[in-house]
């Protein structure tokens, strides 16, 4: 039986949506087509959809003023007085009615859309059962929202639609909540709206069941249709309420509505199969177990690309959240468009998701909602783009606000990374070294343009972009702070404007972002920074306008701000009413005391105080030697207001009155009167609140507010006084780290103090071959090895005087050593094999010889053909240092691989080689230039020639206690486990030998590197 459709009229539009609770199945799938059947499937779609001629431009179809004239024209708001849900007209039409405002608001940033939308809300909310007075089949009234059209038994609620109702409704909430000026205008209506929805979704709580597998939970039908009484709802139905769960417990913080959106996230997760495509396809109804093999696109029977756009509106949110679902899953379900329903690339899209040419058109409903793949995807978007532009000349609201945020005001993503190759941005794999670069390379004022920057340090002074961003598209500044966009690292960006040899740099208008009195930081109006941790110089998060007072916006989140006078703020523009400056869950410090030094410094140049904040904290922490919060300088004489919720503001002087206390928490440097903060449930300590020039601050209070000040200060009218230390607040100066996925772990203990060390087993136990030497130039008799046991530390063999830098390679019961020969005059020649049958009596003979160079640490692995050495070598032909190859057959005679040369442009040192599954793996030291700093990377190779980097790089870094070098690796697989051991130091005085442990074999440590 085939399944059915259905309209859902609202006011003028209508939204074509193919059943939505449909309980039969969908056709059985003919699998890909051939050329006659896609031709055929082609004819019927073109009978629905006829081409539209001529073709629009994509301006011109989907534009602001477009969607005002169609959707929004006069007399609209008059359709909202009769809406009700009887025939799914909320679920199914007004629902996407308010998804599209909640977009369109994204898209532009007008508030004109969310004032809309808040009509809208109330009206739906209106039209609940409980306030209609509607009655189920059941003699029971729900606070939701019933249909008479579905369930054979009556008028039901389903979750479905309660999902598809109440997530935009906190949707909308969330948005609003992020603008400061709307939530002081509406102040705590929206508590109300709060309440209303988190008791819709909590009726559907008796439906809820844990399971089957661990970690999934997921809906059953019940009171509904008979068909699903007792059973697990369909994934698309799921999913609606999994996204509506997420939403409210961003908006309560509420870890249980947390919980079960993941949960159905992985119950869906685990029911998508991957198809050999590299797709992930589904039915309407997932399997009640989870899928565990990869099955042919012709054996999957596709859900519709209507309801399947539903099923996967939950993962695209997960996965930007960071849960469940990875960018590889996200790209999977690219896939579903690219190889699947889109696949003819051409606009002529199939009806159900596998691309079957057996699917009907009329299935291809409202596909803009596929649309929030893109950032995940970017080639869905042409892809969607040719449908609409050839095939509908009418777009939903929602396809219309999509093709809005996501094509016509999608900018252009620039990659920034060290491990790139410089040349134009446009991936990882030729991502820019710098981040100025990145700034130059934004090609117009357009918006919507994105800098990603791998975590990494970037020594960086006066940053400035080519362009600023635009309303409602901002551009983007951002680290892949924990690795979702794939840069294969997790952490800040680090923005460090000191000098790279001799440290931080406390110089007027030297900061890392550019301002001076000839130059704006007005170039910066309309971006949004995220991740970003700016140090080393006068100023961080910082932007000041001095030459022309402007408006000037910008969001910073979840960054850190460290600098002399400022860590954070901006000085001589004009905030726009409706577009504030925004700092969001940043930790903001200064450094110094002296002059207009503060945590974060605002100046703003109002002629009065205006009714909105300038700038907006929230939830941030601002810290200072005297002041956490000053604004105003002399030869200023404008009004700044500010607004701080949920922040921590620390002075951390807490002088007696006898010696020189800090002039205020929060302080005005000129008259008081200049500076108006409103405080809400922040917290503040330090010597005393509020200080001033002249003259008293103007303020107001929302409680929570409280104060721990010296005994002897009044705490102002409005706060709460607290007579206990805040520990909490305290260790709120701390950024917050990310967790860094390593297995590595790293031992505390030191193994001995050189610098060179190689493992090895030797008759079943560990051991351990040391390099004796000098830590500076030293007598030929200062060289020499020595072998010991690891764990008693009881020496085997002293040998080799005159040779260090050596390795070690143990084959059928004798020791085959590999060390450079100093020599007086003229250091570290050739490479030399020491080899011995008992640690005893000791061969030697060179196998490499120098050729004008000198040769240093070296490194010998086994392969399926025989043996192959790395060797570094000082060749005036290349950057100091290269590693260059040899080969054998027995380990005694070695040949050079001609040409095989790596890195022969910038630093490599300390080689250590290994083979495993086909792959030359390389360990070896980077010189993090222009820091005089140290770290192990690694890289691989199936012919020495060609090589690919780890995106997880570096292997080791060192810690803080670990001077500014971890160098000299070297690696053995033992007893299961793999242990990396590696020199921390100066590389100038002093040296240590630490170890790392892999819980794991050695080729599974490598392989763990190179994974996506």
């Amino acid at each position: 039986m085939p399944r059915g459709r259905y309209y859902a009229v609202v006011g003028w539009w209508a939204v074509g949506v193919s059943v939505a609770l449909g309980l039969v199945a969908a056709a059985s799938a003919d699998g890909m087509g051939t050329a006659e059947q896609d031709a055929e499937y082609t004819r019927r779609f073109l009978t629905q959809f006829p081409e539209v001629k001529p073709l629009p431009r994509l301006e011109e179809y989907a534009s602001p003023a477009r969607f005002d004239a169609l959707f929004l024209r006069e007399g609209w708001v008059e359709n909202l007085k009769t809406i009700n849900n009887d025939n799914g007209g909320i679920a199914w039409g007004w629902a996407y009615f308010m998804m599209a405002l909640n977009e369109m608001y994204r898209g532009t940033g007008d508030r004109r859309y969310l004032d809309a939308n808040r009509q809208c809300v109330q009206a739906v909310l209106a039209a609940r059962d409980d306030i209609r007075g509607v009655t189920l089949w059941t003699g029971k009234t729900a606070p939701a929202w019933s249909s008479d059209k579905y369930a054979e038994r009556g008028r039901a609620v389903f979750a479905v639609h309660t999902g598809m109702i109440v997530y935009p409704i906190l949707d909308f909430l969330l948005l609003a909540r992020e603008n400061p000026v709307l939530r002081n205008e509406w102040g705590d209506a929206d508590q109300a709206i709060l309440r209303a929805a988190r008791e819709s979704l909590h009726y559907h709580d008796r439906q809820w069941r844990d399971g089957p597998a661990e970690g999934e939970g997921h809906y059953i039908g019940m009171d509904q249709e008979n068909a699903l009484e007792g059973k697990p709802l369909p994934g698309n139905r799921l999913s609606s309420m999994g996204r509506a769960l997420w939403l409210l417990g961003k908006l309560t913080g509420e870890e249980v509505y947390y919980h079960r959106a993941i949960a159905i996230g992985r119950y869906i997760k685990n029911r998508l199969t991957l198809a050999p495509d590299g797709a992930y396809y589904w039915p309407y109804w997932l399997p009640l177990d989870p899928v565990t093999e990869t099955k042919s696109t012709e054996d999957i029977r596709g859900e519709d690309i209507s309801h399947a756009a539903l099923t996967m509106a939950l993962p695209v949110l997960l996965a930007h959240e960071n849960q469940i679902f990875t960018r590889e899953d996200m790209a999977r379900l690219g896939k579903t468009v690219t190889q699947g329903f889109a696949r003819l690339n051409n606009g002529v899209l199939f009806g159900e998701i596998t691309g079957n040419p057996g699917s009907n058109p009329n299935l291809v409903q409202i596909p803009g909602r596929w649309l929030r793949l893109s950032p995940f995807a970017p080639e869905v978007r042409e892809r969607l783009a040719a449908f609409f532009l050839k095939y509908k000349p009418a777009p939903s609201p929602l396809d219309m606000a999509l093709l809005i945020r996501y094509i016509t005001k999608a900018g252009c993503v620039i990659y920034v990374s060290k491990l790139g190759d410089d040349s134009d941005g446009s991936s990882w794999a030729k991502a820019f070294h710098s981040i100025q670069r990145a700034l130059d390379a934004v090609p117009d004022d357009q918006g919507g343009h994105r800098i990603i920057v791998r975590p990494d340090t970037y020594m960086e002074a006066n940053l400035s972009p080519a362009y600023k961003g635009a309303k409602g598209n901002y551009n983007q500044l951002l680290a892949d702070f924990d690795g979702t966009w794939g840069s294969g690292a997790a952490g800040y960006a680090v923005l460090d404007c000191g000098d790279p040899h001799k440290g931080f740099k406390s110089v007027d208008w030297w900061s890392n972002f550019k301002a001076n009195p000839d130059f704006s930081g007005v170039a910066w109006d309309r971006w949004r920074i995220r991740h970003v941790y700016a140090t080393g110089g006068d100023a961080g998060l910082f932007w000041d306008l001095p030459p022309k007072l402007e408006p000037f916006t910008i969001v910073v989140e979840d960054s850190v701000g460290i600098g002399r006078a400022f860590g954070g703020g901006a000085a001589n523009f004009i905030a726009r009413p409706d577009e504030p400056v925004i700092f969001r869950r940043c930790h903001l410090w200064s450094l110094d005391w002296w002059g207009d030094a503060g945590g974060a410094y605002i100046r703003a140049e109002n002629k009065t105080t205006p009714d909105f904040p300038d700038v907006t904290f929230e939830d941030c922490v601002l810290v200072g030697p005297d002041n956490a919060l000053q604004a105003g300088n002399p030869g200023y004489e404008g009004y700044t207001r500010v607004k701080l919720h949920g922040c921590r503001l620390i002075s951390l002087n807490f002088s007696q009155p006898r010696g020189t206390p800090s002039t205020g928490i929060i302080n005005s440097k000129i008259k008081g009167q200049w500076l108006h903060v409103d405080l809400e449930d922040c917290l503040l300590m330090g010597y005393k609140v509020f200080g001033a020039g002249e003259g008293e601050i103007r303020y107001s209070t929302t409680p929570p507010v409280s104060a721990y000040v010296q005994f002897e200060q009044e705490v102002p009218a409005g706060m709460r006084r607290l007579g206990h230390w805040p520990v909490q607040v305290f260790e709120d100066v701390v950024p917050p780290q990310p967790v860094l996925p390593s297995k590595l772990r790293k031992e505390d203990r030191i193994i001995n103090e050189y610098c060179e060390i190689s493992p090895l087993e030797w008759q079943g136990q560990l051991c351990l071959l040391e390099c004796i030497r000098p830590a500076a130039e030293g007598e030929q008799n200062q060289y020499y090895l020595r072998i010991r046991e690891a764990d008693t530390g009881k020496i085997l063999a002293r040998f080799g005087e005159g040779y260090s830098l050596a390795c070690a390679f143990v084959q059928d019961s004798t020791v085959y050593v590999y060390a450079s020969r100093w020599g007086e005059g003229n250091r570290w020649n050739d490479v030399n094999l020491l080899m011995s049958p008992d640690l005893q009596n000791w061969q030697s003979r060179v196998v490499i010889q120098q050729e004008n160079e000198h040769l240093f640490n070296s490194s010998v692995c086994a392969t399926d053909q025989g043996y192959v050495m790395a060797y570094e070598s000082d060749d005036p032909q290349y950057t100091p240092f290269s590693v260059k190859f040899a080969v054998s057959r027995d380990l005694v005679n070695w040949s050079k691989v001609p040409d095989a040369v790596f890195l022969k442009d910038r630093y490599a040192a300390c080689p250590c080689i290994r083979y495993a599954g086909g792959y030359y793996y390389l360990l070896y030291l980077e010189h993090r230039a222009p820091r005089w700093y140290f770290e192990t990377y690694l890289a691989r190779s199936k012919d020495l020639n060609e090589w690919e980097w780890s995106a997880a790089n570096p292997v080791l870094r060192p810690d803080w206690n670990e001077g500014i070098n971890a160098s000299d690796p070297d690696i053995i697989e033992y007893r299961g486990n793999t242990y990396l051991y590696y020199c921390i130091a100066d590389q100038l005085t002093w040296a240590k030998i630490k170890r790392a442990m892999y819980p794991g074999p050695l080729r599974e440590f490598f392989e763990g590197y190179f994974q996506n």
